[in-house]
């Protein structure tokens, strides 16, 4: 006999269908489902907004301040208070997925900075020349100038951004960033100095200088998206190519503003004016022997008459020496007051100078030469920074 149960048994579940399941290599895939997850946040931290305008301006009216005073702290503040560069690496972006309203974006962005940078520091030297003619700051020459150990930093820093953005979209690597900037900003603004001061030589390497170290951000980052299975367009394969040619083109093909040969009148002997080019080698001649004087023969001779009319004589003006910066590190040379003394400016490698004194020797017996630049500024400077291009005793 059969007892009906106290509890109901529970249903029977029913059988769900069974769909297919996604492909593990969907997930791990830059193609799968959270590539445009990661790509949405990247562009939105590579984006140019109102708060990279801003710290554009305030950056670039630092820098001014820094070209007129000339003091280390003002550059330091000025890349302090630079923004992101988001929209360097993001007109790269583009070869890898990127929108074209994006692009439009990181263009604007860079237009913006450069032409910011480059006009403050055009106003800045610009102001210098009214204010003092024939000043230069100390320093602006050297954050012009291209260097192995700069370009060298500013590939290791544009490595590394790219990582942690690959990585990790939401987070600004702003450490980082302050590399970037003194690789891009100061070169910029050196180059607007050099414009509007009327120094094509500050302008020239500052262009080389920045454009050189922009193709290489592009170039190492490019690199760095391939190495971490970023697949680009088909048509970006190209532009390494590209960026390559142009880190060669910037470091080879822009040479520097040759220093111009000035012709020199000097009054020989005779009484002839000769037109030198400077600078030549120029030799004194000697004799070759040493005339030796005769006996005097016991002949008669009539009295001579003394003449009242005074014959000309002329006076020969010693030919100018002149030399170029040589120095071995640095890429220039400082120009002081007095030996060992204060600063009044410096001078890139390949510039022409007046050695105006003999040499001197100051502390620790370095030997120094009193100099004149072609601005007409004078000071003293290490005679082992200096090639000459005439003869000068003690050299």
């Amino acid at each position: 006999m059969n007892l009906p149960t106290s509890e109901p048994l529970p249903p029977e579940p029913e059988p769900q269908a069974v769909g297919p399941q996604p492909s593990p290599r969907t997930r791990s895939t830059p193609k799968g489902r959270d590539w445009e997850a990661r790509l949405e946040n990247l562009q939105h931290q590579l984006s140019a907004g109102f708060d990279f305008y801003l710290a554009a301006l305030l950056c670039a009216l630092l820098l001014g301040v820094a070209f007129v005073s000339d003091t280390p702290v003002m550059y330091f503040m000025a890349l302090l208070v630079s923004p992101f560069l988001g929209p360097v690496f993001g007109a790269l972006l583009v070869v890898f997925g990127g929108t074209t309203a994006f692009l439009l974006n990181t263009l604007g962005g860079l237009l913006f900075i450069g032409a910011a940078t480059l006009g403050a520091g055009a106003v800045s030297g610009w102001l210098q020349t009214m204010l003092s003619p024939g000043w230069q700051p100390a320093l602006i020459g050297f954050y012009g100038r291209w260097g192995g150990l700069e370009w060298v930093i500013t590939a290791l820093g544009s490595a590394l951004i790219t990582f942690l953005l690959a990585r990790a979209p939401r987070q600004r690597p702003l450490v980082v960033n302050l590399v970037l900037a003194y690789g891009l900003l100061l070169p910029l603004g050196v180059a607007g100095y050099g414009w509007g001061g009327h120094k094509p030589e500050l302008f020239t390497s500052g262009i080389r200088t920045a454009g050189l170290h922009l193709f290489t951000i592009w170039f190492v980052s490019w690199c760095t998206f391939l190495v971490l299975r970023w697949r680009p367009r088909v048509w970006g394969y190209g532009l390494g190519v590209i960026l390559l040619v142009g880190i060669v083109g910037f470091s080879n093909i822009i040479p520097g503003v040759p220093v111009q040969n000035h012709p020199k009148s000097v009054l020989t002997p005779t009484g002839t004016t000769v037109v030198i080019m400077q600078p030549t080698a120029t030799f004194s001649p000697r004799p070759l022997a040493t005339p030796t004087p005769l006996p005097p023969t016991p002949t008669t001779q009539a009295p001579l008459k003394s003449s009242l009319t005074p014959s000309a004589t002329f006076t020969s003006v010693p030919t100018p020496v002149w030399a170029r910066v040589a120095a071995r590190v640095g890429g220039g040379a400082f120009v002081r007051e007095s030996p060992n003394g204060q600063v009044l400016t410096s001078l890139l490698n390949e510039t022409l100078v007046q050695v105006i004194s003999d040499p001197v020797a100051g502390e620790g017996g370095v030997l120094w030469v009193k100099i004149r630049t072609q601005q007409g500024v004078e000071g003293w400077i290490m005679q082992s920074l200096l090639a000459t291009a005439t003869p000068m005793p003690a050299w």
